[in-house]
Order: C-alpha cells, then structure tokens, then sequence
C-alpha cells in the first residue's frame, strides 16, 4: 500500500541524476536499502569487518549524485559532513574543482581517516594521480568501494599505485 508507506514514512519518493539518460522517480526505502547493502558486504572478508553500519565513511562523488552541491564556491566541511558520512567532494563536475581542491580532499581524509571510502573510479583516479604527482601521501581506509560507475583498468592502475586498501566495485551489485 503505496499511500500508507508514505505516510509512516516507510517509503519516499527520490528523483535519480539523469547523468546517464533522463532523471527518473523510485520508490525508495531506506530501510531496505540499508539491510540488503549490510547482508551483501556481509559476504566479504574485508568488508564485513570495515562495514558495521556505524562506520565512518567518506564520499568521493559527484554532486550529481550524492551529497550537497555548490552554488559557486567550496562548501565548508560542517555543510558536507551527514551524520557518520563525509561527502568530499561538493561540485558537478571536475572540470568546476578550485585550485587546492585535491589538497583539501588528501587533508580531510588524513584529518577524518574513515574505515570506508566509496568513490566514483574517474573521480579517485584523478585524485591517485595528483598525490602521485605531488608525491602526496594518502591515508588508507580499510575498504575502498567503486560505486556511481564502472570502473575502467587504466583508472584502477591510477587508484591501486596510490592506495593499496581492498578495492571492491559495488556498481550494480
């Protein structure tokens, strides 16, 4: 019963990006959601000890997707941390991240140092290379999860000379 989902607030209404294809409406539970993503990385050595449901996490997506996003200029870290979530990253696309952006990510990682870290591939491919560039140390989380997209080999090269945590692409599984 649809109606009576959304008045308990069991179910709600969430419109997806249409970064791919047009922006869709999903019945969305979150309860579900959480259960079925809690059973799945049960299933995984790393991930079961990582993934406990109150877990730090920090988020390397685009606005797009998840997270708030800027209205032109850097979002302060208070605005883009929810609950047990960080979210790193408060632009649309790269192309729009400030100089020092990168900078700013490697630090707040060091500073929050998160069991988990889920990031687009593209997005932490990017980083990897700049603290490679720079020869940036980087925190390592217990966990690395690929998720938003696919990731492609010359991104994972980039990702795994930079960060030697377990990588596991939870894109849709």
């Amino acid at each position: 019963d649809l109606a009576a989902g959304l008045a308990r607030g069991e179910v709600s209404y969430v419109r997806t990006s249409g970064t791919a294809d047009e922006a869709l409406t999903n019945i969305w539970n979150q309860a579900w959601w959480d259960a079925s993503e809690r059973g799945s990385w049960s299933l995984n050595a790393v991930a079961s000890r990582a993934v406990t449901g109150t877990h730090g996490e920090a988020i390397l997506a685009s606005a797009l997707s998840v997270g708030p996003r800027s209205t032109g200029g850097p979002v302060p870290r208070a605005e883009r941390t929810l609950g047990r979530f960080l979210f790193l990253n408060e632009y649309a696309f790269p192309a729009e991240w400030p100089e020092g952006h990168e900078e700013r990510i490697l630090a707040e990682l060091a500073d929050c140092r998160p069991p988990v870290l889920e990031a687009n591939p593209s997005l932490l491919a990017r980083l990897a290379r700049h603290a490679e560039r720079t020869g940036t140390d980087v925190f390592q989380p217990e966990l690395i999860t690929l998720t938003y997209e696919f990731p492609s080999r010359v991104q994972l090269r980039a990702i795994r000379r930079v960060f030697h945590s377990p990588v596991a692409s939870s894109y849709g599984s």
